[in-house]
């Protein structure tokens, strides 16, 4: 119960971010005007990820983590590269077509 529960609730969540994310980038801005600030909303992405993440483990009172830096540097990375270049295709196609 717990697992399907866990599924829908991040389902939910990545389809209404997606579905918000596609309408700031495809809005209409103007008569001829289109989003160009696709670094800029993935910096705000990234900042509002961090400060959320942050809370939790404040709240939580996690243990210190024994990870070392340099996985979290890769998997940062990773992230910022796949969100730079999901949000540059959204330009292009739909984002259920990515």
């Amino acid at each position: 119960m717990k697992l399907g529960f866990s599924f829908l609730g991040i389902f939910v969540a990545y389809l209404l971010f997606g579905i918000t994310q596609e309408s700031i980038v495809k809005g209409k801005y103007g008569e001829h005007d289109k989003f160009t600030y696709i670094i800029s909303l993935v910096l705000f992405q990234c900042i509002f990820n961090a400060i959320v993440s942050k809370t939790i483990l404040v709240l939580r009172k996690t243990p210190q983590d024994s990870t070392p830096s340099r996985m979290y540097a890769f998997s940062a990375f990773t992230y910022l590269f796949a969100m730079l270049a999901s949000n540059f295709a959204l330009e292009f196609v739909s984002y259920p077509m990515q």
